[in-house]
Parts: structure tokens; C-alpha cells; sequence
């Protein structure tokens, strides 16, 4: 399939490590759904947010996590995981903006793939956690990152957006409130360095199509470790994966 814009990929390599570790977030997190570390953040300020999932597909272990980055944020990425490979899929933006030091940004990553090495996958009853760099837009608001969890056998689809009214539903995208911040705060350097350190190890190559898998060249089934998805669109109005439409409209109408 082809696509309307400009694809570029990024894949970094991550060291050999057993996942599944069990880690305690706060109550953002919830058990059932992919949580998040905070529920705010503050417009403007360079931040990192991490994403925790409680459980794989049923009993199928998580062998894959595709975040789409919010329309707003221009500058997102990943934090390296050991025994994952990244890829970042990029796309051209409607109107160039001024980046840092001044110089001119016409792309943006617009989506982010975690993708277990061969024996990384997550034990279906244990937890652990992905983590994005990124500056905070300007705009208050609430930023909904939709996901897509993919499993051995199966995938969760985390992509409803809700605004904590009415009846949560069963699939809710985690998501992060932007909020002003004080005057005269600063920025976290912390989380824009990780974030040049990611692209800075990150190689780029060209893709043609939106087909999201594993980039390594195991000998077996290449199911066991890509995405559990045919295939993954980024658009103006969101994902679709497996044929399901990923951007809706709030809960509710």
C-alpha cells in the first residue's frame, strides 16, 4: 500500500535482556490498560512518559508495542530498551516549522514501534514499561497516544479516547494532560537529552510500506516477533492495525 507522505525509519539495536519486569507506577496506572507515570505535564517543557502494561493478549505473551504520536508533538522519541528493536516511522509536515538552534523541521515522527528480540517477549502475567522523550506543545490539552499491543497470538487495541465522563470503555489510549506551567520554569534537560541520544543512535533507511514487523533476521517465524497487526497507517486521523480503525472520536457521541 502506498502512502501519502514521506516514511523514514529509524531501528536501534537493544542488548539481549529477559523482560517482564515488575515495576509499580502510580495511579495513572491501571492494571487493566496501558498506564501511564504522570497525568500531566507541563506545555512547552521537554518531558519523558512512560507506558506500563499489566498483561499480554490473554495468556500470549507482548511481543510488540506501536505508539502513535499525538499531531501536536514534533519531536518524540523512544528511550532505548534492551532486548527490543525500535523503528520509527516518520512523516512530512503540512507546513514547516522552526526547530531548535533556529534551523527549519519539515518531518515528524509519527510513529513508534517496540519490537522484542527473539526470547524478550513479556510473560502474559508480568509487567513492563516503554518510555518516549518529547517537548510538551504548547497547547493545553489533553494528548491521547494510541497503541497497539502486540501479542504471539493475538493484540490489544488501547485507541478509545475518553475524557474521564461516561462510561470508560473497554479499550481506553493512555494519555497525559498538558497544563501551564509556572513562569519562568525550565525545561527537563534530562528528558531532551535522551531523546538526542535515541535519534543519535538510531540508523535510517528507507520504507515503502506501512507493514510494521521485526527487522531482525530470525530463522523463525517472523509472527513470534513482529507486530501481531497486517498492517499500520499513519494518517491525519490516526492508526488503523488488522483492518481497525484507530482514530475515533471521544467516548461518548
Amino acid at each position: 500500500m502506498s502512502i501519502p507522505f514521506h516514511i523514514s525509519r529509524r531501528t536501534i539495536g537493544g542488548s539481549a535482556l529477559a523482560a517482564g519486569v515488575l515495576l509499580a507506577f502510580g495511579a495513572s496506572s491501571a492494571l487493566a490498560h496501558v498506564g501511564t507515570d504522570k497525568s500531566e505535564i507541563t506545555a512547552g517543557q521537554s518531558t519523558t512518559l512512560t507506558f506500563s502494561i499489566g498483561h499480554g493478549c490473554e495468556d500470549s505473551p507482548t511481543n510488540s508495542m506501536a505508539f502513535q504520536v499525538p499531531e501536536s508533538v514534533l519531536n518524540a522519541a523512544p528511550q532505548v530498551k534492551a532486548g527490543w528493536t525500535i523503528t520509527t516511522e516518520s512523516e512530512e509536515l503540512a507546513e514547516p516549522v522552526v526547530a531548535g538552534h533556529g534551523e527549519e523541521q519539515t518531518d515528524r515522527v509519527a510513529l513508534i514501534t517496540f519490537t522484542a528480540d527473539d526470547g524478550n517477549a513479556v510473560d502474559p502475567h508480568y509487567r513492563d514499561s516503554f518510555t518516549l522523550a518529547f517537548k510538551a506543545p504548547a497547547e493545553e490539552g489533553e494528548l491521547f497516544f494510541k497503541v497497539i499491543q502486540g501479542c504471539e497470538t493475538g493484540e490489544n487495541a488501547w485507541i478509545s479516547e475518553w475524557d474521564g465522563t461516561g462510561t470508560e470503555p473497554d479499550s481506553p489510549a493512555p494519555s497525559v494532560m498538558v497544563v501551564a506551567g509556572a513562569d519562568g520554569a525550565g525545561s527537563d534537560h534530562h528528558a531532551e537529552e535522551t531523546a538526542n541520544s535515541s535519534a543519535d543512535h538510531a540508523e535510517e533507511t528507507t520504507a515503502t510500506s506501512v507493514t510494521v514487523g521485526s527487522d531482525s533476521d530470525d530463522d523463525g517465524d517472523s509472527s513470534s516477533n513482529g507486530l501481531a497487526v497486517t498492517g499500520i497507517v499513519v494518517g491525519g486521523l490516526g492508526l488503523v492495525a488488522g483492518g481497525t480503525a484507530l482514530a475515533r472520536g471521544r467516548r461518548g457521541g
